[in-house]
């Protein structure tokens, strides 16, 4: 039986010459392909299990609408992450630091 390979004979990307994504390039392509439709305004408990705001991994103008549109409606989120994004949206509203 042949030895095993070691890691360094292995193939990478890096030694065919291409280049590997970095996390922080992949995140906001991972975003946008979990995304719900341009339009709607279905974030649900599985994209807030994913990820902390609307737009991925950070705060824009949808979570304010999608926050706004809670406090107006009376409802209370549903679903733990869905909670936790609500809490956490609030707080930076009462900090002004959105």
């Amino acid at each position: 039986m042949p030895p095993p390979k070691k890691i360094e004979d292995a193939p990478s990307a890096e030694k065919k010459g291409e280049k590997k994504a970095s996390v922080k390039e992949a995140a906001p392509a991972a975003a946008a392909a979990a995304a719900p439709a341009k339009g709607s305004s279905k974030y649900d408990e599985t994209y807030f299990g994913q990820f902390p705001y609307c737009g991925g991994f950070s705060v824009n103008e949808e979570d304010v609408k999608l926050f706004n549109q809670y406090v107006q409606d009376g409802s209370a989120p549903k679903g733990p992450n869905v909670q936790r994004w609500f809490a956490h949206i609030g707080k930076l509203q009462e900090q002004n630091a959105i």
